[in-house]
């Protein structure tokens, strides 16, 4: 049989695991913002240097005699 101190310390730890999960899924969601922001800006930058090449080859080729 589990006495009413046991089923209240049980409780507690239950609680405190709770929390802690209530805790870590916060710090993960705010990790999945700050990622997905990077991937962007990492984004915007290959697609600025794509285009930059494309043009800097357009350039070298209207040049040609």
């Amino acid at each position: 049989m589990w006495s009413d101190v046991r089923l209240d310390g049980l409780s507690g730890k239950v609680d405190e695991l709770r929390a802690e999960s209530a805790a870590l899924r916060s710090e993960m969601r705010e990790l999945r913002v700050e990622m997905n922001a990077r991937f962007d800006s990492l984004q915007r930058s290959m697609i600025t240097m794509m285009g930059t090449m494309a043009l800097g080859f357009a350039g070298i080729v209207a040049t040609q005699p």
